[in-house]
């Protein structure tokens, strides 16, 4: 549209400037004229000097927040640009439709980082890309888009908020692998005050009780102190989920949530936790063992990454293997499913569908 006004000037320029013979307006059509491809080559030479990609390729974020990303885009021409657009998709690994946004922005000489919010709606893995970048020349007559070759993906893993789910898990429901032999503990980082396991930095939620003030001092970091925590009792607790491909990511939500909270709920009662599922593309199953709050965001992002879920039919020696010890699992330990179900067995424990965790 901006070309066509221009054409229109031009066009203008000349009609006046033949019907009155000035030479001023004969030299401002030709200067009119020139601009076009002066444009078309200061646009080349952008193109040609401009590079871009992510600032990070991962991060991980609480479920409900905003989460800042940046581009950098670095010039290395010795003409700044002026406007240049970028077109970003961004969604969860769930979802099928991307969201895409554009961002306006420019670049001087020398490395630029254009910055943007993501708000972070459900849990799960949010894959955030770079679809193409378009220039502008100082006019905005022209633009030309360029892509880049290595196509670059960030990632962010998207965590629930910590709340421990204690509801509908009494103590009769859990059987457990037992005692521990007499004498020995399985350590965890707690806050009873036996022996330190640990010093370790500073993380959301610790206990200021337990900061190494010294230490801290010494430093200018703040340091914690992390003490042995006993074990009785490792719950087992199975995952099984259809195909992801299926979900929705309101509803890869809901389960990430309620797997989380029962996970905490079960640490928080001064029990172990082992979490198994089923790899499809390993075709094994997967134990994880927990025994802090800080192994749950790993054992999330694990589940994240797996790309199925479901044990299926029978087939291969590998898939009968897993087959074989997942219903030794299953008749021992607790198993929670994508309906939002808890089974022991074939018997229903609890339905947290509808229900607001």
């Amino acid at each position: 549209m901006r070309f066509i006004a221009f054409l229109v000037i031009i066009a203008a320029t000349f009609f006046v400037a033949g019907a009155t013979g000035s030479v001023p307006l004969l030299i401002c059509f030709s200067f009119e004229c020139l601009m076009i491809p002066a444009m078309l080559v200061l646009l080349a030479g952008f193109r040609k000097n401009i590079s871009y990609g992510l600032e990070r390729k991962n991060g991980a974020a609480q479920k409900d927040s905003i989460y800042q990303c940046g581009v950098v885009i670095f010039n290395r021409g010795k003409i700044p640009v002026n406007k240049l657009k970028l077109r970003i998709a961004s969604g969860f690994s769930t979802e099928r439709k991307r969201k895409k946004q554009t961002l306006q922005g420019n670049a001087d000489c020398g490395e630029n980082t254009v910055r943007f919010e993501v708000k972070t709606r459900y849990c799960g893995l949010m894959r955030i890309r770079i679809r193409r970048l378009y220039l502008y020349d100082y006019l905005f007559l022209f633009s030309m888009s360029k892509s880049n070759k290595n196509i670059q993906e960030f990632e962010l893993a998207v965590f629930p908020k910590e709340r421990p789910i204690l509801e509908g898990l009494p103590e009769e429901w859990f059987l457990g692998e037992g005692l521990l032999p007499e004498g020995e503990t399985s350590p965890e980082p707690g806050n009873e005050h036996g022996e330190i396991r640990q010093l370790r930095e500073y993380r959301d939620g610790d206990d200021f009780r337990n900061i190494h003030w010294k230490l801290t001092a010494r430093t200018g970091e703040i340091w914690i102190r992390e003490y042995e925590r006993e074990f009785n009792t490792v719950e087992k607790l199975l995952v099984e989920m259809q195909d992801r491909k299926h979900w929705k990511a309101s509803e890869a939500d809901e389960f990430y949530e309620l797997l989380s909270g029962i996970v905490l709920g079960i640490l928080s009662s001064g029990r172990a936790v082992r979490v198994s599922w089923y790899d499809g593309k390993q075709r094994e199953i997967v134990e994880y063992e927990i025994r802090d709050r800080h192994k749950v965001r790993e054992m999330l992002y694990e589940i994240f990454q797996t790309n199925a879920f479901w044990i299926g039919k029978k087939g291969s020696k590998a898939k009968d293997e897993a087959w074989k010890r997942w219903k030794e699992l299953n008749s021992e330990a607790l198993c929670l499913t994508d309906g939002l179900c808890i089974f022991r067995g074939t018997e229903l424990l609890r339905n947290y569908a509808g229900r607001i965790l």
